[in-house]
């Protein structure tokens, strides 16, 4: 005689392993006498069974039948076929006794027992979390769902690649189950697709691992408009995003046809304002083009230290002289040191006449700092004039700079040139010597020498005018308010 014995096991629950579990039956045919009867007809199973609930696949709903034919070959123990049954998960282990079963055609000629069953247990439903933790970042991931791993069917997810999230200055690096950690164990590489699956039977929850962008300032120098940089210059500096970095203390220079240039400061365009200064802090959180921004130093033409004196002919010092010298410095325009091309003219200028030229205008080269211009008997640049006496005059200095393109400190270009111009006036009259040296115009006579500075006028060896001799006249006045008594 033989029997029917069903083999079951689950197989998987890929297909849809919220619900479902599957699970295999193999029938055996077990022939124990290895006999048939002198019958024509072989043995056939009709039929494989499961219980109530089942199901054939996912999703046909009622009592799974399946129908097939299978000739049994005579005195042999054989397998006969193979079906798979579905069946719902639940949250605990159940188990179906004897709930599959085969039988024969009932035209078989087979000896044995007409029917078989199978038994099966379910594992339970288990599953477990897969977490995400921004870890500073915004934006949110949803928990994910991980089946238990069994023997021979490796569930797996695939894991988030950080799409959903992010986090201003800073770079998602992936994922790690430790929230301080530097570097990631999962969804690692620059398109977050390696180590980016999960197979453990544990909950795991992982925190999104930030790296801070770095930024580079690039300081653009351009040689061929004459800058240069001294040695050790950092021309390119990286910044962290939220941390303040020192630009380069070293300063940059610019010289261009021999006329030197101050810097100002960075500016973030070519022809840009100054914004930093070299050794500020810089806080901007981007990349960054710095230029080097430029002023021509510029000083414009002056003279000072003017002096006059009345003398005789001779040249010799004479309150009453008929004659007058005088002498001042000049110097040319000049920007960080480089001196400009400079006319120098000296003017004198009698009330109600024409103004007559003693001297220029004279050109002087380039480089020419500058010099000492005096009226004297011998040795002087012109020769001392002669007074007019009754009538005011005054010498007029005229300094021009003749270069055509310049700029004021500022960095602001003018036309035309820069001059300058500073008159010196005198009134020395026959019989009296008043110099106005007051705001109101009051005139005081003196014998000395007169000057008249950058500052006013400065008197020198000061002595009383003889003719003075009564307690009456306004100078003894004014000296007496002064307290200057001892000069009387």
């Amino acid at each position: 005689m033989g029997s029917l014995t069903l083999y079951t096991s689950q197989v998987d629950h890929t297909e849809n392993p919220d619900v479902w579990a599957k699970v295999q039956v193999d029938v055996y045919l077990n022939n124990d006498m290895g006999t048939w009867d002198n019958s024509a007809r072989p043995g056939i199973v009709k039929k494989l069974s499961g219980p109530t609930g089942w199901k054939n696949n996912a999703e046909t709903t009622g009592v799974v039948s399946y129908s097939f034919s299978h000739t049994i070959s005579k005195s042999t123990s054989q397998w006969i076929g193979m079906k798979q049954f579905w069946i719902k998960r639940t949250g605990a282990k159940k188990t179906w006794e004897n709930c599959f079963y085969a039988e024969f055609d009932s035209g078989s000629d087979y000896l044995g027992t007409p029917t078989g069953y199978g038994s099966v247990t379910i594992d339970p439903w288990t599953s477990y979390t897969v977490s995400y933790n921004v870890n500073g970042g915004s934006g949110k991931i949803d928990s994910q769902k991980k089946w238990h791993t069994e023997t021979g069917n490796a569930w797996t997810i695939t894991l988030s690649n950080g799409s959903e999230i992010s986090r201003t200055g800073y770079t998602f690096l992936g994922w790690s189950t430790n929230s301080k950690a530097t570097t990631a164990t999962y969804c690692t590489g620059s398109d977050h697709t390696t180590n980016n699956t999960y197979s453990g039977n544990d909950d795991l929850k992982l925190y999104a691992i930030w790296q801070k962008n770095t930024y580079t300032i690039t300081y653009n120098i351009n040689t061929s408009q004459g800058e240069s940089v001294p040695s050790g210059f950092n021309y390119t500096q990286t910044k962290t995003y939220g941390e303040s970095i020192k630009l380069n203390e070293l300063v940059p220079s610019k010289t261009v046809d021999n006329k030197a240039y101050s810097f100002t400061g960075w500016a973030t365009s070519q022809d840009g304002v100054a914004e930093y200064q070299a050794g500020a802090l810089f806080n901007v959180n981007a990349d960054t083009n710095l230029y080097p921004i430029f002023k021509l130093e510029y000083i414009s033409p002056r003279v000072s230290g003017f002096v006059s004196q009345r003398c005789n002919y001779s040249g010799v010092f004479d309150d009453a002289g008929n004659y007058i010298t005088f002498s001042f410095d000049w110097n040319a325009g000049t920007i960080s040191g480089q001196y400009h091309k400079t006319s120098l003219q000296v003017i004198k200028s009698v009330t109600g006449q024409a103004d007559t030229i003693l001297y220029g205008p004279t050109e002087f080269a380039a480089g020419v700092q500058g010099g000492n211009f005096s009226a004297a008997k011998s040795g002087g640049t012109i020769p001392f004039l002669a007074i007019d006496l009754g009538t005011s005059a005054s010498i007029k200095i005229i300094v021009i700079d003749k270069d055509q393109e310049l700029f004021d400190p500022d960095g602001n270009s003018y036309s035309p040139a820069k001059f300058v111009t500073q008159e010196y006036a005198y009134s020395l009259p026959k019989g009296g010597f008043p110099v106005d040296i007051s705001p109101d115009g009051m005139a005081i006579r003196f014998f000395g020498i007169v000057s008249e500075g950058e500052q006013g006028f400065i008197i020198e060896d000061i002595k009383l005018d003889t003719d003075v001799n009564n307690n009456s006249d306004p100078l003894i006045m004014i000296l007496k308010t002064l307290g200057w008594e001892n000069l009387l």
